[in-house]
């Protein structure tokens, strides 16, 4: 029997569906994670792992209750370190409280991402009891402050600028049939609009005055049209760059005339396209029409992430496809992470290869959030295949 047979074997349904209720039942809203944080870190100090947190995080306003961690069980050799990661904290929305029943697991975080995080503490459980070394460092990290607006990354990035990352990464959640070699980067994007004029009855207002109404009116009207243009260059996978509307506020009553407007979406972004140049564009975009109807318009850009793209010879991307396989039977399509999440930092900012490695959990940031145990069995022994090969434990 193979080892990675041995290993997807020895993967334990029950204890991964009470670790992932164990996880969900901790409330980690974003910038406020340090509960669900001791319960990772006690967690593998059981497994024998060096802990190394992170408080007090640079620029977050939440210090010590959202920290960093990254717990290594040491290799072998000096072999290059395979870096595991999810970050713990879910959106601040109310939820019905943790369940497991029938082998669903429900709660704020089932599907995003702390199903995930059992996951992983599966693996590394699995090649304790099974005494697998491997020749180099495993790199188990999880972190706070990832979901927006609140979080921009700042959790992960504290990891990496201690140098706390690997030589490659996987990451916990994302796509499950297929290998996301690249991504776009998101921005979210508030533009206001605002009048000379002063709020005031429709009889007793200027003729003359410039309406924010109309001049949002013709905003979204010009950036329909980058949009479209937008849509005229296509690549490989993501397709083409995007302009999202999802919020136009304007006006508090019906005969009252208005003195500002407020247009709120996202720009999505190749991840060659320096996220400066973009809001530059934008912004010659508003200046001509600010121009045109006399109003002020600003913009407020808010860089999620920037994108990210990894070369299909990597050995982490080589690492996922004989797991695929292995568990599959089949090549594991490529393709491209439609939203933004930890790879791209990964990439940018540390410099390494990385990979989604998810489950086919239902309602991320929905009313209802759940993932099937058995999603959770696949992932575990999707990763357990992806370090026997990246560490060549089996060809």
């Amino acid at each position: 029997m193979s080892l990675h047979q041995r290993l997807c074997d020895a993967v334990n349904e029950a204890r991964i569906g009470q670790t992932a209720l164990e996880l969900v039942s901790i409330p980690s809203p974003t910038g406020s994670t340090r509960e669900a944080i001791r319960y990772f870190e006690t967690v593998y100090r059981e497994l024998g792992c060096e802990i190394t947190r992170i408080d007090g995080i640079k620029g977050s306003p939440f210090g010590t209750d959202a920290p960093s961690v990254a717990a290594r069980l040491r290799g072998t050799s000096d072999a290059p370190t395979l870096q595991i990661d999810g970050h713990i904290d879910t959106i601040p929305a109310a939820h019905a409280p943790a369940s497991l029943v029938n082998n669903v697991l429900s709660g704020r975080g089932a599907a995003d991402m702390k199903g995930g995080l059992a996951a992983v503490i599966e693996a590394a459980r699995v090649l304790r009891e099974l005494q697998v070394q491997v020749p180099g460092d495993l790199l188990f990290t999880t972190h706070g402050l990832h979901e927006a607006p609140t979080g921009h990354g700042e959790g992960l990035l504290a990891l990496i600028n201690e140098g706390l990352h690997g030589a490659a990464a996987v990451v916990a959640e994302g796509p499950v049939d297929e290998l996301a070699v690249t991504g776009r980067g998101m921005a979210i994007f508030t533009i206001e609009v605002k009048t000379t004029g002063r709020s005031g009855h429709e009889n007793e207002t200027p003729p003359d005055t410039p309406h924010p109404l109309v001049a949002a009116a013709e905003v979204l009207r010009a950036l329909e049209a980058e949009r479209v243009r937008l849509q005229r260059t296509l690549r490989p996978y993501v397709g083409s760059e995007t302009i999202f509307f999802g919020q136009l506020h304007g006006g508090d009553f019906y005969n009252r005339f208005p003195v500002e407007a407020m247009i709120q979406g996202t720009r999505r972004y190749f991840d060659d396209h320096d996220v400066r140049e973009v809001r530059e564009e934008m912004e010659a975009i508003l200046a001509r029409v600010a121009e045109d109807t006399g109003t002020t318009i600003t913009l407020d850009f808010d860089r999620i992430r920037d994108g990210f793209k990894v070369s299909e010879d990597e050995r982490i991307v080589r690492a996922f496809r004989w797991s695929y396989r292995a568990l599959n039977g089949k090549e594991p399509p490529l393709g491209a992470f439609k939203s933004v999440a930890d790879v791209s930092l990964l990439v940018q900012a540390a410099g390494i290869p990385a990979v989604f490695c998810g489950n086919r959990g239902i309602g991320a940031h929905a009313d209802r959030e759940e993932v099937d145990v058995r999603e959770l069995v696949h992932q575990t022994r999707m990763l357990l295949g992806i370090i026997v090969a990246y560490f060549g434990l089996e060809t």
